[in-house]
């Protein structure tokens, strides 16, 4: 119920902080949106923990902190877009959200 739970604290917190940062933010600069593929650098890191590291583990105790890490990389995606890569705020946000959707928390049951 945990896990459910921060889950969805923390997909709301992303939507927030886009909502209420992101509209405050200026317009992107000219040339600014053309590295933001290296702000989907923690979205392939977080993909990679969700789907090769945290079915190996058999442990909530173990699972939980990478769960959290996961997560937080994925929201460092809607960050970075909103702070770095302004150009590209809207599709960072986007693979933010799928990001943290993929953690939905469906496999916590198996954990011992």
């Amino acid at each position: 119920m945990i896990w459910w739970i921060m889950w969805a604290f923390l997909l709301a917190g992303v939507v927030q902080i886009y909502f209420l940062l992101g509209m405050k933010t200026p317009p992107a600069a000219a040339g600014n949106s053309s590295m933001a593929f290296l702000a989907a650098i923690p979205l392939f890191i977080s993909t990679a923990i969700r789907w090769l590291v945290l079915p190996r583990i058999k442990a909530a105790q173990r699972a939980l902190p990478l769960f959290l890490v996961g997560i937080a990389l994925s929201e460092a995606v809607c960050i970075l877009g909103l702070f770095i890569f302004t150009g590209a705020k809207l599709p960072l946000f986007c693979l933010s959200v799928l990001g943290i959707l993929q953690f939905a928390p469906f496999y916590a049951g198996k954990y011992e």
